[in-house]
């Protein structure tokens, strides 16, 4: 069959259409294509300028330990003040307990190469010890943060069976087998530890506590909130350390450590 003369033109333009809406479909991927490599070359680059700089990052960070070590060092030569710590020290950035030598230096912006650092000094004394504590300073704290009692339950009685070197189980708490079936996210299945807390991270481990407990929550009821806290959030790690004895450094202690 042949196709009228009148047609062939209009055959024409429909496959001049195609060829141009397959050119453009062609040059829409390669500019994506480019846009994505030189996406790509731009976070190369920036790694590795950051590798270039990790060695100068870990000397600033050694020398900030450093002039922390010294500072220190320097109150303790100074009469009375090596008696007792405060926050209105220098060390905590107070403007006392300076002598000469500290007078002339800052732990603030201290320009060091090409950066600045900036050091903060913090007694862990200011907290209770989670070892040497008993439970109820615990529950008390957990009590204070609005944590609801059956899950209070859980997170003693888990906690104790972590540091304690018997085997038993108590009724609320966890053993290794519920650690590797079910372990905290987001952590891999792990053991028990039966023994002291070395970090206080480790409480991250411990059935029961959530992130949201450790690093702060707010309080379901305000009216518990220690007084100066206001509607403020705390958690553990304000609380408790795993340095020191069993009293408490008072002077530098916060106001949720102080209501305890």
């Amino acid at each position: 069959m042949r196709i009228p003369h009148s047609q062939q033109p209009n055959s024409a333009k429909d496959q001049s259409g195609i060829a141009l809406i397959m050119v453009m479909v062609v040059v829409l991927a390669l500019g994506i294509m480019a846009a994505h490599f030189s996406f790509s070359m731009k976070i190369e680059t920036r790694l590795a300028i950051n590798t270039t700089r990790d060695p100068d990052m870990e000397w600033m960070g050694r020398s900030g330990v450093e002039l922390a070590k010294y500072v220190l060092a320097e109150k303790m030569t100074i009469p009375i003040e090596n008696q007792f710590d405060s926050l209105n020290q220098m060390w905590a950035g107070g403007p006392f307990g300076t002598n000469e030598v500290l007078a002339a230096i800052s732990l603030r912006d201290v320009s060091l190469g090409d950066g600045l650092i900036n050091v903060k000094i913090e007694d862990l004394e200011r907290r209770f010890n989670v070892n040497v504590h008993g439970p109820a300073i615990i529950a008390q704290a957990l009590l204070y943060m609005g944590v609801e009692s059956f899950q209070s339950s859980v997170i003693m009685d888990s906690l104790m069976d972590w540091v304690d070197p018997d085997l038993m189980v108590r009724t609320n708490g966890a053993d290794e087998e519920d650690y590797l079936a079910e372990p905290n996210p987001p952590f891999p299945p792990y053991l028990v530890k039966n023994g002291p807390i070395d970090d206080l991270s480790e409480l991250l481990f411990i059935r029961g506590i959530t992130p949201e407990i450790y690093y702060g929550i707010p309080s379901s009821d305000p009216s518990m909130m220690p007084m100066g806290m206001g509607t403020g959030t705390f958690g553990l790690v304000d609380l408790f350390t795993t340095v020191g004895g069993f009293q408490v450094n008072i002077n530098p202690a916060s106001p949720a450590v102080l209501q305890m």
